[in-house]
């Protein structure tokens, strides 16, 4: 997600793999992980989603039972001294687990955060 690395600044990637560099074949489920990780889990309704689609189910299941509550970091409790909370809200907006709840980049730019004066 380009738009936290822009935040939060230096080289910082809340998606990337920590532990599986680029090429290897975990590393897809591994930026999955860390979305899930920061922004799941995904809603219940999301099954109508993938409904006879037994991969995606069993990579979810598999995200359930690897990552522990304990290692859930929701980035809507990422404090306002990290990420200023109008940023939070944008972000949060459009890193839903469920497609059908993110705004369309239509609707992403009538968004009142590209409309907001940046207080310095």
């Amino acid at each position: 997600m380009q738009l936290i690395a822009l935040i939060y600044g230096g080289d910082f990637h809340i998606l990337a793999p920590r532990d599986v560099p680029f090429g290897h074949e975990d590393y897809e489920i591994s930026i999955l992980t860390q979305q899930f990780k920061h922004f799941g889990p995904f809603p219940p309704k999301y099954r109508e989603l993938i409904e006879g689609n037994q991969e995606i189910d069993m990579i979810i299941q598999y995200l359930f039972e690897k990552v522990p509550r304990s290692e859930m970091k929701p980035f809507s409790l990422v404090s306002e001294k990290e990420v200023l909370g109008r940023d939070k809200e944008f972000i949060c907006k459009i890193m839903k687990m469920d497609p059908r709840e993110r705004p369309t980049a239509k609707e992403l730019l009538q968004d009142d955060w590209f409309r907001e004066e940046v207080m310095e």
